[in-house]
C-alpha cells in the first residue's frame, strides 16, 4: 500500500514539476530564490519530522529519503548559482519543482501517521 501511494505521489510530482519548469521557463515566476529557501525549510522541517519519528520511518522512509535528498542537494545547486532563463535552469527549476511537491506530499504522510498512532512495521 505504501509503495502503491509512493509511486501515486512520484507521478502528480512529476506533473507539477513539469508545469513548474514551463511556467519558469517562460519567466513568470519572479520570486524564485525566495521560493527556493522556502523549499529548503520545509524539507529540514521533513527531515527532522521523520528522524524524530522512527515509528513512521518504516512506512513513509524510502520516499520521504528520496524526497528530502533530491530536493536538499537541488536547492543548494539553485541557490549557489545565478538563475537565467535558459533552458538549463528551468530544468533544474522543473526537477525542483519535482522533489518539493514529493516532500510536500510526504510531509503530509508523516503528518497523517504521526496524528494516526497506529504505525507499525
Amino acid at each position: 500500500m505504501c509503495k502503491c501511494n509512493c509511486i501515486i505521489d512520484a507521478i502528480i510530482s512529476l506533473a507539477v514539476g513539469i508545469v513548474i519548469g514551463l511556467i519558469y521557463s517562460t519567466g513568470i515566476i519572479t520570486g524564485i530564490t525566495t521560493a527556493i529557501w522556502i523549499i529548503f525549510g520545509i524539507t529540514i522541517l521533513t527531515l527532522i519530522l521523520s528522524l524524530i519519528n522512527k515509528k513512521c520511518a518504516c512506512i513513509n522512509g524510502s520516499c520521504t529519503a528520496i524526497a528530502t535528498i533530491g530536493s536538499i542537494i537541488l536547492s543548494i545547486i539553485a541557490l549557489s548559482i545565478t538563475l537565467g532563463t535558459s533552458l538549463i535552469y528551468a530544468i533544474i527549476i522543473g526537477v525542483l519543482g519535482f522533489f518539493a511537491s514529493f516532500v510536500i506530499s510526504s510531509l503530509y504522510r508523516i503528518i497523517t501517521c504521526i496524528t494516526k498512532e497506529s504505525c507499525k512495521c
